[in-house]
């Protein structure tokens, strides 16, 4: 009498498929870790160095020791998750002000104005190249595009740094003058209640700038008479006038220096994540995500 063997085949079968799955998965984590190691080894290169750096400064001043050993400190403290951030940070703004300008040595070219900008004010790289990116897309195929939207954001940044203004409230006057922008029209609502709120006597200088009384002013904004592309140049200048006279003190205050040494901070990870570490790492990354279907339903059959 024949015995039917169909259930026991069907699970030797589902156990030879899931041994491969199994050596297929295996070999992938070698290759993981491969690329970890990799990504180890860039950044331990870089310890290294720095160590190096430090112990060669023998003659140097204590200061220069001591700044090579917090570095150093620095370096070995950081996880790869911080690292991959801010690399990911510099990719996304590389992106978008290639996207923004329309070519990827436009976009290098405002990334180093940017850069330049933060250095001489103190003001964060990220958090404000982020906020520049949306503000150049908006101007993108206008009269403000290129230099007026430079214009327009240092004016911005220089008003951001008199004032101590936080990165998200900077971000929220940059918010409204994107929103003047991608509009044609200045309206009551981005320009009194928006960066109104942030910067005092915006109402005042943005009158100033037009040649007209506060009355005046407010009347044709009310009425849709006034036009971005003449408003917003006009409007960067009489900005920087109003707050020139601060710009010194400001930009030389702790806060700003603070703030240098992290944007310094984010260029050197950004180094590190681009030196191969970020590369590397995305490779393990990739397999796990290809990878975990599979891995479910090994467990599920063992």
């Amino acid at each position: 009498m024949a015995i039917n063997q169909g259930p026991t085949t069907s699970v030797t079968i589902e156990t030879t498929q899931a041994e491969r799955n199994l050596n297929s998965v295996a070999k992938g984590f070698d290759n993981v870790g491969s690329s970890a190691s990799k990504a180890a080894g860039q950044m331990d290169k870089t310890t290294k160095e720095t160590d190096r750096i430090a112990a060669s400064s023998f003659n140097a001043s204590s200061a220069v020791k001591a700044l090579g050993t917090a570095i150093g400190t620095y370096l070995g403290a950081q996880t790869a998750r911080e690292i991959i951030q801010t690399g990911l940070a510099f990719d996304r703004l590389d992106i978008g002000l290639k996207t923004a300008t329309g070519s990827a040595r436009a976009g290098a070219a405002e990334m180093a104005f940017l850069r330049a900008e933060a250095k001489r004010l103190g003001v964060g790289l990220v958090a404000s190249a982020d906020s520049y990116v949306r503000l150049a897309a908006a101007a993108r195929g206008t009269a403000m595009a290129g230099q007026g939207v430079r214009d327009i954001f240092t004016a911005t940044a220089e008003a951001s740094t008199v004032l101590r203004l936080s990165a998200d409230k900077t971000a929220l006057v940059i918010r409204a003058l994107e929103q003047m922008v991608s509009k044609g029209t200045v309206s009551m609502e981005e320009l009194k209640l928006q960066m109104g709120d942030q910067i005092p006597g915006t109402m005042r200088v943005a009158a100033k700038a037009m040649g007209m009384t506060t009355e005046e002013f407010i009347k044709m904004v009310s009425e849709g008479k006034v036009l971005s592309e003449e408003f917003l140049p006009k409007f960067a200048r009489a900005m920087r006038e109003e707050f020139a006279g601060g710009i010194e003190d400001a930009s030389a205050s702790a806060a700003a220096n603070f703030t240098r040494l992290s944007n310094a901070i984010d260029e050197m990870e950004q180094k590190i994540a681009r030196g191969g570490a970020l590369q590397n790492l995305s490779k393990g990354a990739e397999f796990m995500a290809e990878n975990l279907d599979t891995l479910a339903d090994i467990a599920v059959i063992v």
